[in-house]
């Protein structure tokens, strides 16, 4: 008779379970960091512009009057559109991709996610010089 409750199946089983929940905590932060980073790419950056053109979004230069020029993004009225006009929702989207990376190539994230974490040092380096 085969018997599953035994000592030695509940130890793999709890190895298991214990390797997985530090696999997520190890690499949850990663992917926080990664997610952002990157929505912050595609929804803003000039780097992104060739994919935000593939989905219809343009870039017009704009002058305000004292002469200061900005990117001001176009977005077409479909799903894509107001998908990347809100950077809370583009978000949600990237952090599906980041998921699943975690799962199959997780080091991808890697360098977005220092990339995020210089951002915010010198974010917080330059508030605490200018102060």
């Amino acid at each position: 008779m085969l018997n599953f409750v035994d000592l030695e199946n509940i130890k793999w089983f709890l190895l298991v379970v214990i390797f997985i929940t530090l696999w997520f905590a190890l690499w949850f932060p990663v992917a926080c960091l990664a997610a952002w980073r990157l929505t912050n790419i595609l929804h803003w950056e000039g780097i992104a512009k060739p994919i935000r053109r593939l989905f219809g979004i343009k870039d017009v230069l704009v002058e305000d009057e004292d002469g200061n020029k900005e990117t001001k993004f176009v977005y077409p009225d479909n799903f894509f559109g107001k998908l990347w006009s809100c950077f809370w929702c583009l978000s949600v989207w990237v952090s599906i991709g980041t998921t699943i990376l975690v799962l199959v190539f997780p080091f991808i994230l890697l360098p977005f996610a220092i990339s995020a974490v210089a951002i915010i040092i010198e974010i917080i380096s330059d508030r605490i010089v200018s102060t």
